[in-house]
């Protein structure tokens, strides 16, 4: 069963490259403020939003690259939705408990 492509296989590295780079930017942005507003509630709200905002965008990535291949997408239009999202959950599930076990040990606290 032949389908015509979503994308071009040409492109299929721009939605990981641009989801890495997404999430790179916010793990960043978690890093400084988490440390800076340790306290604020506030803070802490948008770091969780912001997380389950990229959590969820990526399984959005898993679920389509999981249709593509379903469908019988070329290679490079599956292989470039469902690896972004494979790999933006890893990140993000294991950062979350590293960041989770650092913000409660007593020997960084302020």
């Amino acid at each position: 069963m032949e389908t015509d492509a979503w994308f071009d296989e040409s492109f299929a590295w721009l939605p990981g490259t641009v989801w890495g780079v997404l999430i790179g930017i916010f793990g960043g942005v978690c890093g400084v403020l988490s440390g800076i507003f340790r306290q604020s509630k506030t803070a802490i709200e948008v770091l969780r939003c912001g997380y389950w905002i990229f959590l969820s965008g990526s399984v959005g990535f898993l679920i389509a690259g999981m249709i593509a291949w379903i469908t019988g997408q070329p290679y490079g239009v599956w292989h470039g939705l469902s690896l972004p999202g494979l790999i933006g959950l890893a990140v993000l599930i294991c950062n979350s408990r590293l960041s989770k076990r650092a913000r409660d040990s007593p020997e960084i606290r302020i």
